[in-house]
């Protein structure tokens, strides 16, 4: 059971732009009292995706709950989460109801209004500001970053630095989560078919591996310590490629881009050819396994070099 405490750290943290009551009843998760984020055309958005995404795209509940067990033993039982990209709540709900102080920040209020359905009262703070701007955040209060399948769509300088300035003086850890999959999985397949089609219609395709791999290496300048990437929830998936061109027609722009529908049609039409020539009947099923994978730093205390990281106290579920 949470302490009063732990809710006034959260509430505490956050600096501008939130919707939590010194209360913590359900009115904290009102999403019309919350300043609007600011848009322009280079953000990116999920807000036509809130009510499809955890179909599209979500976990299962126990893995999410495996990867949200793997990060509330980081804390310890204690401190601070600040969950950039939260999204609709798929791992953010469970870290919200445990033990721990929980702020949630997206740029996305329907994608909010599906967290806050996760969740009962006395669970933590949601927030809607734009993290590529800054994070209204309280300097020195987070003892662990957290963002899953969302950094990349972050400005890596920005990510860093407001990393650094939210880290606990005595140390923290960013964590990045990924979902991985079989190299010769179908969806896999698609998608290295659809960056193929973008970048030959002049649009660069978001890539998370490569952003997670330059966020890392930009904190080793400033005295972190990387951890391995580990595997830390897998489970079976029915894949057909009438699903996946489905979602993404049903989705806006491709592959974390704004796209124009003219680009878009075409190269979901190509897809459906490409994917009939290449798998047989769209509606056929394969079975694949996916995996959760957590990679990421820890962030030395500024009076010491020492601090608990991932590889210490991780259960290691194969290594990657």
């Amino acid at each position: 059971m949470k302490s009063d405490d732990s809710y006034k750290n959260g509430r505490d943290a956050i600096r501008s732009v939130a919707f939590c009551t010194s209360s913590f009843t359900t009115a904290c998760y009102d999403v019309s009292n919350m300043i609007p984020a600011e848009h322009d055309a280079s953000s990116f958005t999920f807000d036509d995706q809130a009510e499809s995404f955890d179909r599209r795209a979500g976990l299962p509940a126990a893995s999410a709950r495996d990867v949200a067990l793997v990060l509330q033993e980081l804390l310890d039982g204690s401190g601070l989460v600040i969950d950039i990209g939260a999204g609709t709540g798929e791992i953010g709900s469970v870290l919200a109801s445990g033990s721990s102080s929980y702020v949630g920040i997206d740029i996305s209020a329907p994608m909010l209004f599906a967290f806050r359905r996760k969740l009962g009262p006395h669970s933590g703070c949601l927030v809607q500001a734009d993290a590529g701007r800054g994070w209204p955040i309280v300097s020195g209060q987070a003892n662990l970053v957290f963002s899953s399948r969302a950094a990349h769509l972050l400005p890596p300088e920005l990510f860093v630095r407001e990393t650094l300035r939210v880290a606990h003086p005595a140390g923290a850890v960013v964590a990045l989560g990924s979902v991985k999959r079989e190299q010769g999985s179908l969806r896999a397949d698609l998608r290295r078919e659809m960056r193929r089609l973008l970048a030959a219609a002049g649009i660069r395709a978001r890539g998370g591996r490569r952003a997670r791999e330059t966020l890392v290496a930009s904190f080793e300048t400033h005295g972190a310590r990387p951890f391995r990437p580990r595997r830390v929830a897998s489970w079976s998936v029915s894949e057909r490629p009438a699903d996946s061109l489905r979602a993404w027609r049903e989705k806006s722009g491709l592959a974390g881009r704004s796209v124009p529908e003219q680009i878009k049609d075409d190269i979901l039409r190509h897809l459906e050819d490409w994917s009939q020539k290449r798998h047989g009947e769209p509606t056929t099923s394969r079975q694949t396994v996916e995996h959760y994978e957590l990679s990421g730093v820890c962030l030395p205390g500024r009076s010491t070099s020492e601090n608990v990281c991932i590889t210490d106290i991780v259960r290691n579920k194969g290594d990657v």
